[in-house]
């Protein structure tokens, strides 16, 4: 499903998907908003759509930034996909503090009855915790 790439469905969709991070539940949320954002293969309508619809959604996103920063909230886009783009909607300060903390810091630790995540799953883990330092 795609839909029309304007500042409501932007805010639409980040009410939708992130309510538990707007109210200060969580540190951040993503969610996908769809449409074409990456062409694949060599169409080149396809490939001007994509590029239309990236210029597009960060034209809408930078208001909704504005907005929300007064409030301590950052968003940024991930990736692009043919599908859909990967919005993240986070609160830095909250997400350092989370961080930081030695329980969220080492989160499988406590899972020692459940399947441990290997090798890959760690240093992705421990990857996106340096970046979001």
């Amino acid at each position: 499903m795609t839909r029309e790439i304007t500042k409501q469905a932007l805010e639409a969709a980040i009410i939708r998907n992130c309510s538990p991070m707007l109210a200060g539940l969580k540190p951040a949320c993503l969610f996908t908003f769809p449409g074409v954002f990456l062409a694949q293969g060599e169409h080149v309508d396809k490939q001007e759509l994509a590029r239309s619809n990236r210029a597009k959604l960060l034209e809408e996103l930078e208001p909704c930034a504005k907005a929300l920063a007064p409030s301590g909230i950052s968003l940024r886009v991930l990736t692009w996909r043919s599908c859909g783009a990967l919005v993240y909607v986070y609160r830095p300060a909250m997400l350092r503090r989370w961080i930081a903390d030695p329980h969220a810091a080492r989160p499988f630790d406590s899972l020692a009855v459940y399947d441990a995540p290997g090798p890959q799953e760690q240093a992705a883990c421990q990857a996106l915790g340096a970046a979001l330092a």
